[in-house]
């Protein structure tokens, strides 16, 4: 029976790391006229609004943001508009 209950601890705990594990993405946008010490605050602050992003990382030098995300809450298209709408065009990039 101890056998039986490790096992099933084990499927279970397999299980909810995969589902939990599926739903984490990572985007890469182009962010054109970051030009001062404020715009990645502006544009952080932006994303972290919404709902499922887990982390943001700006890069001033390249005018890029990576994103990680929950995909089952949001789109990557959300994470675009949202920075455009914060008055950054942002564009999702392929990498």
């Amino acid at each position: 029976m101890k056998l039986l209950s490790k096992y099933f601890f084990v499927l279970t705990f397999t299980l909810t790391s995969f589902s939990t594990m599926a739903a984490i993405k990572e985007v890469t946008l182009k962010v054109d006229h970051m030009d001062c010490a404020t715009c990645p605050v502006v544009v952080r602050a932006a994303l972290y609004d919404l709902e499922g992003v887990d982390k943001v990382k700006v890069s001033m030098k390249d005018k890029t943001v990576k994103v990680t995300f929950d995909d089952e809450k949001l789109k990557s298209s959300d994470l675009a508009t949202a920075v455009t709408n914060a008055g950054f065009p942002a564009k999702l990039t392929d990498s």
